[in-house]
């Protein structure tokens, strides 16, 4: 009798499981007829919101799969789009024109140049600022020089940026209605909202805004002359490593567990790829990014795979391989400064989670973008958070 009623439950499982796989289900893209409709959608919504402060080209989107459950839909759309400033210097840039009217200076190259190559007290900045120390002031032209590196690379060239699309809808007479657009975050969707550039204005007072926070901070917290540091780092180098060895990718991994993993993208000659990590390297490839800008292996301590008994981390050890485990490392090291949204420049740190970390590789003083592996990608654009941990490797 007990062995009938557990065959009963079973097939009374089997067929809920069945009735849920016909109500819920992914197919290829090219099978839905509502395709074209989401692409253009996405299309459209990204040269309405970007076009402002950008020229877009070259936009590629595709859908990997569709998720049906009644009359709601769900697909998820990566794209990729490269994006040329309609700016034709960076002194034009509405965030650099705030941080200009902010330090009272009528050229911020001038200004920098200057203090670079000047006593503190006669550079523009100074003199323009008398209020700041000569540390502040410092401080402050390391930072503004490395934003300004930056957005200039990026004036009259195109660049790539990515985002990977979430479309939830309804669907109604053959049409897709009520549609909701949301931004994969390393698995968490946030509105699309929050990426939408901002307007000229309100990166102006950006701007300002960013140069009075950055002034009011502790002097020498963040200082490329305090007295921990690796002067040696290349924060280009790094980023330009991170850049060669990841992509947008539009494969799954081969555990079959994560799409956007390309290993044929990866530095398989220096770094072998392991099945123990399999996608869950974005701190193997942010340690990668580093010790090519200059960072040195310490053996047995911050060395892939050879520093299990570290001390460092949650788990007392994996430091090149652990996310907690190098936050731990390079802050203890006076590698890594705690940063900001608008320092964090290309060569720095972000941490989305306590779990994910990531490389930043592009601010163009209108969005940020950072390059990352566990899911492969490659000038992904981020937003402010104040959950996020952002970072600056100081140079001492």
């Amino acid at each position: 009798m007990k062995k009938k009623i557990i065959s009963m439950l079973l097939i009374a499982v089997l067929l809920i499981s069945s009735i849920s796989y016909v109500q819920a289900h992914e197919y290829p893209a090219s099978e839905d007829k509502y395709n074209n409709e989401i692409l253009d959608y996405v299309e459209n919504w990204v040269f309405d919101n970007y076009s402002e402060h950008y020229v877009l080209s070259d936009f590629s989107g595709h859908i990997v799969n569709i998720e049906t459950n009644g009359d709601q839909i769900k697909a998820l759309v990566p794209i990729v789009v490269f994006t040329t400033l309609r700016y034709d210097s960076v002194e034009s840039l509405p965030y650099m024109e705030g941080i200009k009217d902010r330090l009272n200076v009528s050229s911020l190259e001038k200004a920098l140049e200057e203090t670079e190559m000047s006593k503190h007290e006669l550079s523009a900045l100074s003199k323009a600022n008398p209020d700041l120390s000569e540390g502040k002031i410092n401080e402050l032209s390391s930072m503004l020089s490395s934003q300004y590196a930056d957005a200039a690379e990026c004036i009259g060239v195109a660049t790539e940026m990515a985002l990977d699309f979430i479309v939830k809808a309804r669907i109604e007479n053959n049409g897709i209605v009520d549609i909701k657009l949301y931004v994969d975050e390393a698995g968490t969707l946030n509105d699309a909202e929050k990426y939408i550039p901002k307007s000229s204005e309100a990166l102006k007072s950006d701007g300002k805004a960013d140069i009075d926070s950055f002034i009011s901070r502790d002097e020498l917290k963040n200082s490329p002359s305090s007295d921990k540091g690796y002067a040696a780092y290349n924060r280009i180098n790094a980023r330009d490593y991170a850049l060669q060895y990841s992509s947008n990718a539009n494969k799954y991994c081969n555990c079959g567990k994560l799409y956007g993993v390309d290993y044929s993208c990866w530095n398989n000659a220096q770094y072998p790829y392991t099945s123990s990590l399999c996608h869950n390297d974005c701190a193997d490839f942010v340690s990668q990014a580093m010790h090519a800008g200059g960072i040195p292996i310490e053996p047995g301590v911050w060395d892939r795979f050879n520093d299990g008994n570290s001390g460092y981390g949650l788990y007392g050890g994996w430091t090149w391989t652990s996310v907690s485990a190098l936050k731990e490392y390079m802050t203890a090291k006076g590698y890594w400064g705690e940063s900001t949204f608008a320092a964090c420049n290309a060569g720095n740190i972000l941490l989305t989670s306590e779990s994910h970390i990531t490389m930043v590789t592009l601010n163009d003083t209108v969005t940020h973008r950072y390059t990352a592996h566990t899911t492969d990608r490659h000038n992904y654009q981020f937003y402010y958070d104040s959950t996020y941990e952002y970072y600056t490797i100081k140079t001492a």
